[in-house]
């Protein structure tokens, strides 16, 4: 008989309706809260379920107004990170965590999600105040959260389904399969960034638990005060306390040592190229040459989970493309949280003839300068601040080296009383000729957009593909034969075709690049747990004297 597998109907957690007075009512009564239970708060590292505040902390200021502390964030040290990784390596939880199956984990992940749902408005205002985030973004990252969990826990099942039927089992013996995490005891980590504080953590931190490892967790140092908020959301679901620990701290420090560290066995991490080389490095050389210090039965390689590291990210406009529909999709894709995601559009290519360039140029110029820029508890505003002082300064150089060249360089205005108060940018359009400029091919992370014009469609495709980068990418064409060319020669993860090219949505775009961008794992796809894992087959004869027992 065969055996049917299938994945369970998907549903995406829906967006809230703006439209209502209401859920901005429900905002701003949560970004009260905000204020009133974490300003001024430490908040604590959580090792073996026990919170430590150290004598060491940094402070979070809002980006939008840095006289307000949003809080404070205890500095985990090297002892700290040795304290965890004893927790974990010697903790019955985890053996017992690690033993079982996949769907059983499953469920975790569902109520945590569930825990994310109950503090939505919490998590929003907490996001627009700690990274700047609007409203509409903030909300966007919850459901995305939500989504991660409940779908990695859907394919944890799927798994287990696909493992008992699809092994031949002939008379007299059984054959069967099962994944399981890696190393014993398994142990992982998920270093993750600001910039989606509360989505890109939840999901691998949640594929790192549902796949049986004990996770240690270490948020940016911008935004530790979500990560805390969600790692007190994993442990309030019922996530045994020696599972999961919380790490804030330096990268530099915190961050190197887990890397490191022998015991560690999975690591996942988003952030810049450079650290993500430096991962790939250490993994490099613990495989080759540091594994051999170790007593034989703890020879478990580590292994690259998941490597995100940014985009250097395009938009090709056809010459018969519609320019209202692209306009929409070029200011959300590349200003959309002032530039600062590795998805976001940092260079546009423009083909066909100069009328038509000079055309698009022009709208898009008056679409830029209309732009509102300010704080994003201000419903009106479509660009926020920077995330920090070293953001701001870095992207200010780069508008500031743009002006010089007296290039085309259009810009965009802020409100003088929200510059003395934040790191607030104007959003910038930047006419460009040479693609091999440190502009054009370094990831700016801002609000700073080039624009490149090319003759044809071949030269449009050969400068898209002009970069060490392969994330994201877009085409607006309503040529079917370009369409097809950019899908078969766009060296991308994500192609987007006549769309915005940031707002991947689980289950449906699943996210993640290659090149330096990142190691092919998908975000969000149905086989992003299998990095999480090995897997293990077992064959048993099943006669008894001469007679199968089945």
């Amino acid at each position: 008989m065969t055996q049917t597998i299938s994945i369970s109907e998907f549903h995406n957690e829906p967006l809230l309706d703006f439209s209502h007075c209401e859920v901005w009512n429900n905002i701003q009564t949560a970004l009260c809260e905000v204020r009133s239970t974490t300003f001024g708060t430490i908040h604590p590292l959580i090792i073996g379920g026990e919170e430590k505040r150290t004598k060491i902390t940094f402070s979070r200021k809002n980006p939008s107004d840095v006289s307000e502390i949003v809080g404070f964030i205890s500095s985990a040290c090297l002892e700290d990170v040795t304290r965890a990784i004893a927790v974990a390596k010697n903790s019955r939880q985890a053996k017992e965590w690690a033993s079982r199956s996949l769907g059983e984990r499953a469920e975790y992940l569902r109520k945590t999600a569930d825990g994310i749902r109950e503090k939505r408005y919490f998590f929003i205002a907490l996001m627009m105040l700690e990274v700047g985030k609007s409203a509409h973004e903030a909300d966007g990252e919850v459901c995305e959260a939500i989504d991660l969990l409940r779908y990695y826990a859907d394919c944890a099942e799927l798994l287990d389904q696909l493992n008992s039927a699809s092994l031949r089992s002939l008379p007299g013996e059984k054959n069967t399969g099962r994944y399981i995490p890696i190393g014993v005891p398994p142990i992982g980590i998920s270093i993750q960034p600001w910039n989606f504080p509360l989505a890109i953590s939840a999901g691998p931190l949640g594929a790192g638990l549902v796949t049986g490892h004990a996770m240690i967790y270490k948020p940016a140092e911008q935004s530790s005060i979500t990560g805390y908020h969600l790692a007190k959301t994993f442990l309030d679901a019922g996530i045994p306390e020696d599972i999961l620990c919380f790490l804030s701290g330096e990268g530099e420090s915190v961050g190197r040592e887990l890397v490191r560290h022998p015991a560690v066995k999975a690591i996942a991490f988003t952030g810049s190229k450079a650290v993500r080389e430096e991962i790939e490095k250490s993994i490099f050389t613990f495989n080759h040459t540091l594994i051999h210090d170790l007593p034989p039965s703890e020879r478990f390689p580590k292994k690259a989970a998941a490597l995100e590291a940014g985009g250097k990210n395009v938009i090709i406009i056809d010459n018969d493309a519609d320019i209202d529909e692209a306009l929409v999709a070029i200011c959300d894709s590349a200003f959309g949280f002032s530039g600062q995601k590795c998805s976001a559009c940092s260079r546009l290519i423009v083909t066909g003839n100069r009328g038509f360039y000079s055309a698009l140029i022009e709208r898009l110029s008056e679409a830029v300068q209309d732009m509102p820029v300010g704080p994003p508890e201000m419903l009106k505003y479509i660009v926020g601040p920077l995330i920090d002082r070293c953001a701001y300064e870095r992207v200010a150089m780069c508008m500031a080296d743009a002006k010089s060249e007296k290039r085309l360089v259009v810009t965009g205005t802020v409100d003088p009383e929200y510059v003395k108060k934040g790191y607030f940018l104007p959003p910038m359009l930047v006419e460009e000729s040479n693609c091999s400029s440190l502009r054009s091919q370094k990831e700016i992370f801002g609000p700073l957009l080039s624009v490149f014009w090319a003759k044809d469609f071949d030269e449009a495709i050969r400068m898209a593909n002009d970069t060490e980068y392969a994330l994201t990418a877009g085409v607006y064409s309503r040529n079917p034969e370009h369409v097809q060319r950019a899908i078969s020669e766009i060296n991308a993860g994500n192609i987007y075709i006549n769309k915005k090219i940031t707002g991947a949505i689980v289950a449906r775009q699943p996210f993640g690049g290659h090149k330096m961008s990142g190691n092919g794992t998908k975000a969000g796809g149905w086989d992003y747990l299998l990095s999480f894992m090995d897997r293990q087959h077992i064959s048993e004869d099943t006669m008894r004297r001469g007679t199968p027992i089945e």
